[in-house]
């Protein structure tokens, strides 16, 4: 046959083996023929050859695996991707999460390995995984949330399509992600209103000027805290960026200030306090690639404020100086992020101070506060999209929060 089929037997072992050659793959196939006679090993070995040649030509899968393992297997490549910094950890935890109860409903449908899954097999999952799992999963009865929902069907996704990558299925899964989040009423990171931003901005302020009146004497470190905490915030508002951005990942040099001829400025105290131009450009890098792009925003003058605060703080204390790598917004005192918890805590007790808490308000709704405030002016929905890092359809889907007054105010 070509040298394409060879019957091999091994020492110790009773039973012949037949050994085939896929040639696209560059890998062999090994098969037990359960028996030691050889010409009834030949005959088997030819019937074998014929039933798996098409498969091994046509890219099938020539074995058969358990679900389980392929879980098992995925996991180890995800963690090897952890190893190399290409993801953290905790992506890594969140995917064994949703990949559990997807084992159980395979358990309970009888669905062991890979080549049962068949295009329909799924069909039912994605109700199971909202009406049922998490009695099965915790002992509580309960539907899973929306975006809860739409994660465990992302991670699913993620997997299949692994699977498929490594050629091991050619089935496509009949499972889809639940509809968008306009069709139900939005409750978390909702954009704030523009009355209620001028209040937010405006106890912000307060808190870093009417300190006399407090009942005892704040120490620098307090001080500088809350001018930390209102710089970040206006950030985010005038760029639109990702909280976890603006904490973890820009830094001083990254930073482009423009003069009034929209020339850059030197990076030095001198010539940043002396210029007064609100126009800036964030460059943000990330190190995996991911949301790399300039942001352009009118956030010049707050970060001209927070580098002069920050060169007098640290000189009060006596730390080492700003530095061109120095994170915008990180901790003075270690040069590590501010611990994003620790800022929502503060963010949330200013919410509750001003009796907005319970509105959906959180940090993250100064992206989409900054979103839907940038489409009501009429900027570019793809020129913003590209500022904020993100397709069109993501940015109408998760962020744009256009109010009847916002189009009567274009249309009317």
């Amino acid at each position: 046959m070509g040298g394409q089929i060879q019957v091999l037997s091994w020492e110790g072992r009773k039973s012949l083996y037949v050994r085939f050659y896929d040639k696209e793959n560059r890998r062999y196939v090994v098969r037990s023929l359960g028996t030691g006679d050889q010409g009834e090993a030949t005959d088997k070995a030819i019937a074998l050859w014929r039933d798996i040649q098409p498969k091994i030509e046509s890219g099938h899968p020539t074995q058969t695996q358990t679900i389980a393992s392929l879980v098992a297997l995925y996991i180890d490549e995800e963690l090897k991707r952890v190893e190399a910094g290409l993801i953290k950890r905790g992506a890594v935890r969140d995917k064994q999460a949703q990949l559990k109860p997807m084992l159980i409903y395979c358990g309970l449908n009888s669905l062991t390995t890979i080549t049962q899954v068949k295009e329909h097999s799924f069909n039912d999952f994605v109700a199971w995984r909202r009406d049922e799992s998490l009695r099965i999963t915790t002992g509580r009865q309960g539907k899973l949330e929306h975006t809860s929902l739409n994660k465990a069907i992302r991670e699913v996704r993620a997997w299949w399509k692994w699977v498929r990558k490594k050629r091991l299925s050619t089935v496509e899964l009949e499972v889809m992600e639940v509809s968008s989040r306009h069709e139900r009423p939005r409750k978390k990171n909702i954009a704030f209103t523009d009355e209620h931003w001028e209040l937010i901005e405006s106890e912000l302020l307060r808190r870093t000027k009417d300190l006399d009146g407090e009942r005892r004497e704040y120490l620098p470190t307090q001080i500088y805290a809350r001018f930390h905490l209102k710089s970040f915030i206006q950030t985010l508002v005038e760029s639109g960026m990702r909280p976890q951005e603006a904490t973890n990942i820009i830094r001083w040099k990254d930073i482009e200030f423009k003069d009034d001829e929209n020339k850059n400025v030197r990076f030095n105290y001198q010539h940043i306090q002396a210029n007064h131009s609100t126009t800036c450009v964030i460059n943000i890098i990330n190190p995996t690639g991911k949301g790399s792009r300039p942001v352009v925003c009118d956030a010049g003058v707050i970060l001209k404020m927070l580098f002069v605060e920050g060169v007098k703080f640290r000189k009060s204390v006596g730390l080492h100086p700003i530095q061109k790598d120095t994170l915008v917004f990180g901790n003075p005192l270690t040069g590590l992020p501010f611990a994003y918890g620790g800022l929502a805590t503060q963010f949330r007790k200013i919410l509750k101070d001003l009796e907005l808490n319970g509105m959906g308000y959180t940090i993250r709704s100064c992206r989409g506060y900054y979103i839907t405030r940038m489409l009501a002016l009429g900027h570019s929905p793809y020129l913003l999209a590209k500022n904020a890092g993100h397709s069109v359809d993501v940015m109408r889907k998760n962020y744009e929060q256009l109010t009847a007054d916002d189009l009567l105010e274009e249309f009317g």
